[in-house]
């Protein structure tokens, strides 16, 4: 506070705020100041100066407001963290009830309010959380998914996210197929084409795939054609032929062969990294080649030289179909009535692991009998023409007997084991009778999966059945190709009045002979219609 004093004999000035202690100011040349401390709210200052015995002040009344003293600041919650352990980022989730995940994680943060899970950004599903660990469960979308896991806490939301594929292929039955590969459309089976890149004459057997490459089994014609990728329009050409020689004539010649180079019939093929697994059916061997045009193959499976002159280990007799998981070769021996495996790849002429069907590798008589129609058993095959496994399972088709059956667990195959489960027969080792309904079969002669779905070519009733969950009890198939239901089963009837028709059409078989499944289709052997179907 500041003023001005004037008088003869000033003795003090002093300054009191609101009657308080009073604070001495300095004088000097007329003038004072004093420093005091104002109160919160209406301050009355007075200033008093003596002087000979006498006083004299002077009143201002001010008001003071006082900031707020901010609190301390409060530092902010640590951001919550979360990770998905199970699944990893890119499976592939196939198997028995694999459609239902449980997605589990670690989430660390403080005041965790919640974790949720959503599968391609639909409904978020509450997990349960304990101890710094999360889980839920979720349904799987057929093809890819991406799920995503979210805390949310007292810091901002986080969340973890991985990819993954469950292999399916979405189909209603009945469905028209959308390609057809080998004729030149969906009403034509013309067997008169002259042998070129777009032309089958009698398909028979699986195609295979390499993730870009279909290879295509043309059995009549002593060929497989190979298509750069899979054809996405029908009566598409063939880039080059196998089991031809190359030159010019490759893709129109169909020579019979039994060298490494031309071959007899073949049928199944099947795609393990940069090889093809062939088989050569009339020539009764398997073939190993990495595909070119004219390619050699560079190993044989057979030791025998001549299809059906004996029954012993390492012989084939007219082998319909193989398949290939981790390091097995398994093979369909129709001929001689039995399954085999082999553990690791084999060499040429190395001898099998294990037989099926028989008791031994000297025994091949169709339900090990010479009997004429000798009843079927648990552990007898008549005929089989194909297999299909998933490294643990094993899936037959056991066509002489009008079923499929399952061994559970590969790793305990030993030879003449019994299987453990039969699909069709109603569910009976001891029948072998063939019909119709969606528990049922005529013929079974080929199948395929992509580890969810099962997929039949049930050949007498020109028909695929398909499984939407891959079975492992006797259950009836979900839906059918080639039929309206389950009931029919006339070849190329597509007004399903009991009748074959004069030609076929986009949505009828006639005795399917081959089954692969592709990332999001399926392909369609169809025998007597001398083409391959793609069904999307």
């Amino acid at each position: 506070m500041t003023g001005s004093v004037a008088g003869e004999g000033i003795q003090s000035v002093t300054v009191s705020v609101n009657g308080g202690t009073a604070v001495t100011a300095t004088v000097a040349n007329g003038a004072f100041s004093a420093s005091v401390t104002l109160e919160n709210g209406s301050n009355t200052l007075l200033a008093t100066a003596l002087a000979a015995g006498e006083s004299a002040s002077a009143t201002v009344h001010v008001s003071y407001s006082a900031a707020p003293v901010p609190p301390a600041p409060v530092p902010p919650a640590p951001a919550a963290v979360i990770a998905i352990t199970a699944p990893v980022e890119g499976q592939r989730v196939t198997g028995p009830g694999s459609r239902v995940m449980v997605v589990t994680g670690t989430v660390a943060g403080q005041s965790i309010r919640a974790v949720t899970v959503s599968v391609n950004g639909g409904t978020a599903v509450p997990a349960t959380v304990s101890n710094g660990a999360f889980s839920a469960s979720v349904t799987l979308a057929g093809g890819a998914n991406t799920l995503v896991a979210t805390v949310t806490s007292a810091a901002a939301p986080a969340s973890a996210t991985v990819h993954l594929s469950y292999p399916y292929v979405a189909l209603t039955s009945f469905e028209p197929a959308a390609v057809v590969i080998g004729q030149a459309g969906f009403t034509s089976r013309d067997a008169a084409r002259t042998p070129a890149a777009n032309t089958l004459r009698r398909v028979y057997g699986n195609p295979g795939f390499d993730g870009t490459r279909l290879f295509v089994p043309d059995y009549e014609d002593n060929r497989v054609l190979t298509f750069g990728t899979v054809p996405t329009a029908s009566n598409a050409s063939a880039t080059f032929a196998l089991g031809q020689a190359s030159g010019s004539a490759n893709l129109t010649s169909t020579t019979e062969g039994a060298d490494a180079t031309v071959w007899n019939g073949p049928q199944t093929v099947q795609a393990v990294g940069t090889q093809l697994f062939v088989v050569d059916h009339d020539n009764s061997r398997v073939l190993i080649v990495s595909p070119a045009a004219g390619a050699a193959a560079t190993v044989v499976v057979r030791a025998t030289t001549t299809a059906g002159t004996t029954c012993e280990a390492a012989g084939l007799d007219l082998p319909q179909s193989l398949f290939v998981t981790g390091t097995r070769l398994i093979v369909a021996d129709s001929g001689n009535n039995r399954v085999l495996v082999w553990n690791s790849i084999p060499t040429q002429g190395t001898a099998p692991s294990v037989v099926l069907g028989q008791a031994s590798f000297t025994s091949c008589n169709p339900n090990r009998s010479t009997a004429v129609g000798a009843v079927p058993g648990q552990n007898t095959l008549s005929y089989p023409s194909d297999v299909w496994s998933d490294g643990t399972r094993l899936y037959v088709a056991d066509t002489g007997n009008n079923r499929i059956l399952v061994w559970n667990d590969m790793a305990t195959l030993a030879n003449g084991k019994a299987a453990d489960v039969v699909l069709g027969q109603a569910g009976s080792f001891t029948s072998a009778t063939a019909g119709t309904g969606a528990g049922a079969f005529r013929h079974p002669s080929f199948i395929g999966s992509n580890g969810n779905q099962l997929f039949v070519a049930d050949s007498g009733n020109s028909r695929v059945l398909v499984w939407n969950a891959l079975p492992v009890t006797n259950v009836a198939a979900d839906l059918v190709l080639g039929q309206n239901d389950f009931t029919h089963g006339t070849a190329n009837d597509d007004d399903q009045n009991g009748f074959e028709d004069t030609v076929p059409s986009a949505r009828t078989l006639a005795e399917p002979s081959g089954v692969t499944v592709l990332d999001n289709a399926l392909v369609v052997g169809d025998h007597a219609n001398r083409r391959y179907l793609i069904f999307k």
